[in-house]
């Protein structure tokens, strides 16, 4: 290209001077007539001063001062001389192009970078999303085979990260579900067995139970005792002070026989004032025994909180012994009752052991 520019003849010679510097460029000073002033090979500084001071050429120039000098000392006063030098500068087509060259290189190297880099990142992406989907229908598979315990474990933020929330979200929906299903079952089965005002075993799990000690203790001569429990007066405190004290005082017997029964010994609800305790690998002393504690602990006042009075009661009771008396627990049951009004005939708040 061609630039038109007045110049200091000092900030020509920097000018000169650095790209004489730089080995990849060429600097040259032509005169009117196309003479070479300054070449490459004149790249010391004397010799740029001396072309420049116009010593070899006898040329006219414009000083530092603004004034137009013949030689090294000789000076005029002349406004302004245009001597119409030209700098021309060159530089080889290899270093010319080199930052061009050094563009396509990167440049090819990135394509190929992406070339090889974008397939394998699109398969390692294919993989990972198709793993994904296979362990998401493992998971549905599982839950629907009822392992409630499994998760989708996968949490990047994309389309598979919301497929994983919205499974996980399901299972935990169904696991709730089915926690209020099985505590409803459980509620309605504890519905069936125990009775609903005191929380004791009721009759159908009672005489289950007992089957079963009997059972176990069938051929072993191991002795067990049936009580058949009856409440006495208890028909007054209800007429008197109405069902709610009624049934706050058969709750408050039923929390007596439990304690009176321990760990070992069964204790039920038949209906109404009518109580069941199972008495496993018991003489006939320690029969005894626990018919007469049974009778005083029930004969103890009975806060009636909602009446604010203490009621009185008695129990009349049955027993009846296995093997002695009979050796299945529904006809154990009926010997019991029996002696329980016979209890009852001879004057109430005693109990009455069958006759063998």
């Amino acid at each position: 290209g061609l630039i038109m520019a007045d110049i200091r003849t000092t900030d020509l010679q920097q000018i000169i001077r650095s790209c004489n510097n730089d080995p990849d460029c060429e600097v040259y000073l032509l005169d009117n007539g196309g003479n070479a002033i300054v070449a490459p090979d004149s790249r010391d500084a004397a010799s740029i001063d001396a072309a420049l001071a116009g010593a070899d050429s006898g040329r006219h120039f414009i000083n530092d001062a603004g004034q137009e000098c013949i030689g090294a000392d000789q000076t005029i006063d002349i406004p302004e001389i245009n001597l119409h030098w030209r700098l021309m500068f060159v530089r080889y087509y290899d270093a010319a192009l080199a930052p061009v060259t050094a563009i396509m290189q990167r440049t090819a190297l990135l394509g190929l970078v992406v070339v090889l880099i974008v397939p394998l990142a699109l398969h390692f992406m294919r993989r990972r999303m198709t793993r994904g989907f296979l362990r998401a229908g493992q998971v549905i598979r599982l839950v629907g085979q009822g392992d409630y315990s499994q998760r989708f474990e996968y949490h990047a933020d994309d389309e598979l990260g919301d497929i994983a929330k919205n499974l996980n979200h399901m299972i935990d929906l169904l696991v709730s579900a089915q926690r209020k299903q099985q505590a409803a079952a459980e509620k309605i089965e504890d519905m069936a067995y125990h009775d609903g005002l005191t929380g004791l075993p009721n009759r159908r799990h009672f005489m289950e139970t007992a089957r079963d000690v009997l059972v176990r203790a069938y051929g072993t001569n191991r002795v067990a005792a049936l009580f058949f429990i009856d409440l006495d007066k208890f028909k007054a405190v209800n007429d008197t002070y109405g069902h709610a004290a009624g049934d706050e005082l058969l709750i408050e017997v039923g929390r007596r026989l439990t304690h009176i029964a321990g760990r070992i010994e069964l204790v039920c609800r038949l209906g109404g004032d009518e109580f069941l305790m199972f008495l496993p690998g018991a003489n006939d002393l320690e029969v005894a025994e626990k018919g007469q504690h049974v009778i005083d602990v029930l004969e103890r006042p009975i806060r009636l909180t909602g009446s604010n009075v203490d009621a009185y009661i008695s129990a009349s009771i049955g027993i009846a012994r296995y093997p002695v008396d009979a050796t299945t627990i529904d006809a154990l049951v009926q010997l019991a009752d029996a002696a329980m009004y016979e209890a009852k005939a001879n004057g109430r708040g005693r109990y009455v052991v069958t006759r063998e």
